[in-house]
């Protein structure tokens, strides 16, 4: 006789195999390498590279864009304590001289 109303049936066996494959994972999808650019210059630039850095696929590089010069730049990385023993994802980041706002430049950008 079936079960009274407000009832479940008791479990039967499962319809497939799967019980014995165990819990489906999904494959870790697979993300290329990004090339990021990154225009203008902040006092906190180590910071935000190094957050940048846990959210980028690993082989990522990362470009520099503004008009700070170069050295300027690698002495304020350097003085923060050394951002390179940090990254993990990033793998090279590049220093480009430009204004942001001057389209020459932008298009001067390599890929």
């Amino acid at each position: 006789a079936p079960p009274p109303p407000g009832d479940s049936a008791p479990a039967g066996p499962l319809a497939s195999s799967s019980a014995a494959l165990g819990p489906l994972r999904p494959s870790p999808q697979v993300i290329p390498p990004q090339q990021i650019l990154m225009c203008n210059w902040r006092d906190d630039m180590e910071d935000v590279i190094v957050e940048l850095d846990k959210w980028v696929p690993p082989s990522s590089t990362l470009t520099i864009l503004c008009s700070t010069p170069v050295d300027e730049r690698k002495a304020l990385l350097k003085k923060g304590g050394g951002m390179r023993r940090k990254l993990r994802n990033i793998v090279k980041v590049y220093h480009e001289i430009g204004h942001t706002c001057v389209r020459k430049d932008l298009e001067g950008m390599q890929p």
